[in-house]
């Protein structure tokens, strides 16, 4: 089965990422630069906009850019408490 388009891209955006070609705080390029580098349309653009965010390889500023995020993802993991002694509104995730 074929990889998604947006998969390809937020995969190749992820690994510049990760090797240290994109570094944390750096502005990605702009919607139409990565539609025209990749040959995709906006919509395209905007699911890889959201695996990254989701990701924590990138976060977004109104207005000014997404730019790569401090760390993965990955490095988070869950917590497990016992559900009586979790309040409403914790925080399940620690660093």
């Amino acid at each position: 089965m074929a990889i998604p388009l947006h998969q390809q891209v937020a995969n190749d955006i992820a690994e510049q990422i990760r090797s240290g070609v994109l570094k944390p705080g750096d502005r990605l390029p702009t919607t139409r630069q990565l539609m025209e580098r990749y040959e995709v349309s906006e919509t395209v653009i905007w699911f890889v906009m959201i695996q990254l965010k989701t990701e924590r390889l990138g976060y977004g500023q109104q207005g000014r850019g997404v730019y790569v995020g401090q760390e993965p993802r990955s490095s988070w993991r869950r917590v497990s408490q016992p559900r009586s002694h979790r309040s409403a509104g914790s925080q399940d995730l620690k660093p």
